[in-house]
């Protein structure tokens, strides 16, 4: 289903006549709930992989792809040129960050995400060349009509979502009953995404 698609079942389902009455603040809503729904759980339609390469020895910090969400996991590889007996990357270890730790010496263990930058560290053997290969799940963002909603189990789900938020616009009650089916459909999606 595209965003198109989906705009035009709420849309009917809202009885809003006309063409494009509501189409911006529908699409906003469609991208809240999604954003939302795909920040509690982590769906694997989303992930995706960024590599970082250290342009200067020491490196210890870089910053998160603009459509970072959710991390998976995060792999440090030094650059095969230097270290040719290295043959496997290493995953890094959620630490706590600090200075005294930073200047450890060896290679990178830990990392830190303080707002959109990763710190990893210790960093004094990170060398021009290495890399860290960051696997996470990205926020998705539907822009254009032909937008594929990105986890098919949530197109149900998150109609629910965006018709309780406009019924809850018109009517507080209705909205609510819409809100018990949104949840209920969402548990529903979970159970079986999960056995996928």
């Amino acid at each position: 289903m595209v965003l198109a698609e989906l705009r035009d079942l709420i849309r009917a389902e809202a009885m809003i006549q006309g063409i494009r009455e509501y189409q911006n603040l529908i699409d906003w809503l469609i991208n809240q709930e999604l954003t939302k729904l795909t920040g509690k759980h982590k769906y694997s339609d989303l992930i995706t992989s960024y590599i970082f390469t250290a342009s200067v020895d020491q490196t210890s910090s870089f910053s998160l792809p603009s459509d970072y969400q959710l991390l998976e996991n995060m792999m440090y590889l030094p650059n095969p040129d230097i270290n040719p007996q290295w043959t496997n990357a290493k995953q890094l270890v959620k630490g706590i960050y600090s200075t005294f730790l930073q200047n450890f010496q060896g290679y990178p263990n830990f990392y830190v995400i303080q707002g959109q930058t990763i710190f990893v560290y210790p960093y004094t053997a990170f060398n021009t060349g290495d890399q860290i290969n960051l696997s996470y799940y990205k926020r998705p963002q539907l822009l254009n009509d032909s937008d594929v909603i990105p986890v098919p189990a949530l197109e149900n789900v998150l109609q629910l979502f965006v018709m309780a938020r406009m019924w809850f616009m018109k009517d507080t009650a209705k909205g609510q009953v819409m809100r018990g089916m949104a949840n209920e459909a969402l548990i529903a999606a979970r159970a079986e995404y999960a056995g996928k």
